[in-house]
C-alpha cells in the first residue's frame, strides 16, 4: 500500500513498516534481526500516528541503514 507525498499515513501502514523495521533491527527469529533494542513500537489502529512516533521509526530505519552501508541515513 503506498503513501504518497502530502498523504496521511494509517496506522495500519505505519504497523506494517515498523514490524519489518522491528523484525530486521530487533531480535527476529533464527537468523533473522540484528538483536538491538528498537524505539518505535506499534500504533493501536484508529489512532493518529504523532509525530514522535514517525521519529522514532526513522531513527530504527537509519539504524538498520548505518548497519548495512556504514553511512548515516541520507
Amino acid at each position: 500500500m503506498a503513501v504518497n507525498d502530502g498523504d496521511n499515513i494509517t496506522a495500519a501502514q505505519y504497523n506494517g513498516l515498523q514490524s519489518r523495521i522491528d523484525q530486521v533491527l530487533g531480535t527476529g527469529s533464527g537468523d533473522f534481526g540484528y538483536g538491538n533494542s528498537v524505539s518505535s513500537s506499534q500504533v493501536t489502529v484508529g489512532n493518529t500516528v504523532s509525530a514522535t512516533q514517525m521519529d522514532n521509526l526513522r531513527s530504527d530505519m537509519g539504524k538498520c541503514w548505518t548497519h548495512q552501508t556504514g553511512d548515516n541515513i541520507p
